[in-house]
């Protein structure tokens, strides 16, 4: 399949280059063809195994929460497996093969049971028929809580992209630091699911819905908390860099990544990943057919968590920023709190605690401190060393005696920054994406200017030149000013176009953007 669609998507995105989003849409049918069907089979695997979970265990909301915990506690093993070991010991490919064994293993596995599973059919066949009775007297009632489970996985992966922005600010944006970072998250919402669901015996219908909304209440309220120390985290990351002697000891970075993933994510993830066990207490004390109303569950979480990685990456960051996108986060998941409220009888009652949820995202807007653009964008991942000699408490002071940023975007892929630096010998504007300087107006012009000039001298008749990465935009400036017929910078983010114009790397000839 690689090989065969590989080559189509290339020659459709090559059409379509100009395009960001609609080279987008074509990634994603592509990668859909390839990952759909196999990915669909493994998240077949979970309803079967919850089916056959609540025929056999006594307290039916347990079970599937359960195993939903465990899953996705192996899902953060596989995850730290393959970025620290199968892949640089074993490749892509070897990876892939070896995840492919592990199915076919399980597979052989669960034949090898088959008949204890059909057992298990038998009986749930002998005690359908009350099931169905309920069904009847309680139709519909199933609906607040799928429309909770899908705004809190919708919630849940805005998040993670979110918050992945904010990390790789500090962190930087290697495979590793990703890795840390998803291992983080899914660490969280196992462990979460795992509590949870150890602590459902014996819990009643009421007590469900109380705990469902407790959970969506304080999950909107720790992510507004974990955003209120996000301006510590490049502070605290200087800190640990010059305790644990990363100048000697590179590899204690892990340890550093870990700690800062951990202190953003521990919290709010433990809360998300105690409402999917809580979600499936409600739904099979409500209905019958509990196996299919369990695979609607995880279907409608699912299907949130996709729209949410999607929204949040293509929609939201770049319209209202991280911080804004955070803050939609927490709304959503207090939007769910109040359909579990609202979903209920005792109107009054269900009012107030509705107007509870709705208070935690509007009490945030209104506390929540300012995004302090010149710490969080320092960089301080790459320039820990140019801080040595600040004092404790005294990065924000220090940011705000040399540096001013005048332009900020967080963008598609990116955060860019246009800033200056105040010197004794001469202000320096500068561009950075991620809080990595990529060009400035003074120290890095003659490297970008000669990037221009050298290779065109070089040429005995330049006609067109191509330029990867605008910069400042002052490599193309010099390139333009040769006799050349066309110059082309090729550019993935569009907030680099903008900062760029505010640097004043210009010339008189004419350009057009694509």
């Amino acid at each position: 399949l690689f090989k065969a669609v590989f080559p189509l998507f290339d020659s459709l995105g090559s059409k379509v280059s100009d395009d960001l989003y609609l080279l987008s849409v074509i990634r994603f049918v592509a990668t859909g063809v390839l990952l759909l069907p196999p990915t669909a089979l493994m998240g077949a695997t979970f309803p079967i195994l919850a089916r056959y979970s609540l025929l056999n265990w006594p307290d039916r909301g347990r079970g599937p929460g359960l195993l939903y915990g465990f899953n996705t506690l192996g899902a953060f093993l596989g995850t730290l497996a393959a970025g620290f070991i199968f892949l640089p010991r074993l490749g892509l490919v070897g990876t892939i093969l070896l995840g492919g064994g592990c199915n076919l293993a399980l597979g052989i596995v669960a034949f090898c049971v088959g008949r204890q599973i059909e057992r298990g059919r038998e009986a749930e066949a002998t005690s359908s028929g009350p099931e169905n009775a309920t069904t009847a007297t309680q139709k519909g009632s199933h609906v607040p809580v799928l429309a909770a489970v899908a705004l809190t996985g919708f919630a849940g992966m805005v998040c993670e992209v979110g918050w992945t922005r904010v990390l790789t600010l500090v962190l930087g944006a290697s495979v590793y630091a990703f890795t840390i970072m998803l291992s983080t998250f899914l660490a969280g919402l196992g462990l979460g699911a795992a509590i949870v669901a150890a602590c459902l015996k014996g819990v009643s219908l009421p007590r469900a819905r109380g705990l469902f909304y407790g959970l969506a209440v304080a999950s909107a309220a720790s992510v507004c908390l974990s955003m209120a120390g996000f301006a510590h985290l490049p502070e605290l990351f200087w800190r640990l860099f010059w305790e644990w002697n990363l100048l000697k000891n590179p590899g204690h970075i892990l340890r550093i990544e870990f700690v800062m993933a951990g202190l953003v994510m521990a919290l709010p993830t433990l809360l998300m990943g105690g409402l999917f066990p809580a979600a499936v207490r409600l739904v099979v004390e409500e209905a019958g057919q509990a196996g299919r109303r369990v695979a609607g569950v995880y279907a409608w979480n699912t299907a949130g968590a996709i729209l949410g990685s999607f929204t949040a990456g293509f929609l939201l960051i770049p319209i209202l920023g991280i911080r804004g996108t955070l803050l939609a986060a927490s709304a959503c998941q207090a939007a769910a709190a109040m359909a579990i409220a609202l979903g209920s009888a005792a109107r009054l009652r269900n009012l107030f605690l509705a107007g509870v949820a709705a208070s935690v995202p509007v009490l945030a807007v209104l506390w929540m401190p300012p995004w302090q653009r010149q710490v969080m964008t320092c960089g301080m991942y790459h320039y820990a060393k140019s801080y040595r000699g600040i004092s404790p408490g005294g990065l924000k002071a220090t940011l705000e005696a040399d540096e001013e940023i005048f332009f900020y975007r967080d963008g598609l892929t990116a955060t860019v920054t246009v800033g200056r630096t105040r010197s004794a010998a001469r202000d320096d504007i500068y561009i950075s994406v991620n809080g990595k300087i990529d060009g400035s107006s003074y120290y890095d012009m003659p490297t970008q200017r000669l990037s221009a000039h050298i290779p065109i001298l070089f040429h005995s008749r330049p006609e067109e030149v191509c330029i990867v990465g605008l910069g400042t935009g002052c490599t193309a400036g010099s390139a333009a000013l040769h006799p050349v017929r066309r110059v082309t910078v090729v550019e993935i983010e569009a907030a680099m176009v903008e900062g760029a114009r505010t640097i004043g790397c210009t010339t008189t000839r004419r350009w057009t953007s694509a």
